[in-house]
């Protein structure tokens, strides 16, 4: 069992996530940016794009629109205009194409 760290990702409509996870992939502004328990301390801009959460053991995904993420030494804060929650990859990328078009 890997390590976990806290995750909250918040949209100006509020908290859309809190919980630990084991790692994610979100899209970072110059490449995706994956990130693990006792990940460095960084702050990193994003843009519009599929975040990928692992939790359980199992893969989450949203659909973020452009914001920020930032790693703290047990936790990731994502603030970000929009996160819409996907049942799979899939339904993700096509909430990403919304999300493209409504910018």
């Amino acid at each position: 069992m890997s390590k976990n760290y806290s995750l909250s990702i918040i949209t100006p409509m509020g908290e859309v996530l809190s919980r630990p996870v084991e790692s994610l992939i979100a899209p970072g502004q110059y490449g995706r940016i994956g990130v693990m328990a006792n990940h460095a301390p960084m702050i990193v801009a994003l843009r519009i794009g599929i975040l990928a959460v692992r939790h359980d053991d199992t893969w989450s995904y949203f659909a973020i629109g452009e914001g920020v993420l930032e790693v703290s030494p047990d936790e990731v804060l994502i603030l970000a205009d929009e996160a819409v929650p996907a049942k799979n990859e899939q339904e993700a990328r096509d909430k990403e194409r919304e999300l493209v078009e409504a910018y």
